[in-house]
């Protein structure tokens, strides 16, 4: 397990680690959220070895990823271990992208609002990113709410594979504020976390 990079009331934001790989793999073939990511595939076993590769190879050398997400003080009937991840990626390189994904026995909870408000909080005071976008389809309605609440507003459209998909964006009303030269602050030199 990955040291905690964020804490919020009721989630830790944490750092991956290899043995996250089964965890992960439940996230990833759970059908309701693959029908939003990776062209709407359940991952392969090689796919979820390079997301966790490469969210383990941004925090260390950019000092950011997706984070996996665990509830800090789960119920009786809450899933244990890691129930999503939320954080920031490459999939728009070279802008950085801020996402979220949460199980589905979790949704309605304000779970990914709160994961995402704290990772917009740490990207702009943290680690100061000027801005930050995410990438949206246009059906996905609880994602785009999830995107109001956290503070990013529509940008545009742009095709995705052909595919319409929703552009927000949120600009760090204070960019000089941080200024640790140990952040990458662009997606420059990185893939994709996974396909749209």
């Amino acid at each position: 397990m990955g040291p905690i990079i964020i804490q919020t009331d009721r989630l830790n934001l944490r750092a991956w680690s290899r043995k996250d790989r089964a965890a992960f793999a439940l996230i990833a073939h759970e059908p309701e959220i693959v029908a939003w990511l990776n062209e709407s595939r359940p991952l392969t076993a090689e796919q979820i070895d390079a997301f966790i590769g490469r969210q383990i190879d941004n925090q260390r050398d950019r000092g950011w990823c997706r984070w996996a997400l665990e509830l800090r003080d789960p119920g009786e009937s809450d899933p244990d271990g890691i129930v999503g991840f939320a954080g920031y990626g490459c999939n728009l390189a070279p802008d950085v992208e801020l996402g979220w994904t949460l199980l589905p026995q979790l949704w309605r909870r304000g779970l990914a609002t709160e994961a995402g408000i704290a990772a917009l909080h740490y990207g702009f005071e943290t680690v100061g990113f000027e801005r930050v976008f995410s990438a949206i389809l246009p059906e996905n309605a609880a994602s785009r709410a999830v995107a109001g609440k956290v503070g990013l507003v529509l940008d545009g459209v742009y095709l995705e594979k052909g595919e319409p998909t929703l552009r927000y964006v949120a600009h760090n009303p204070n960019p000089e504020a941080a200024s640790d030269a140990s952040f990458v602050r662009t997606c420059e030199g990185s893939g994709p976390s996974f396909a749209r």
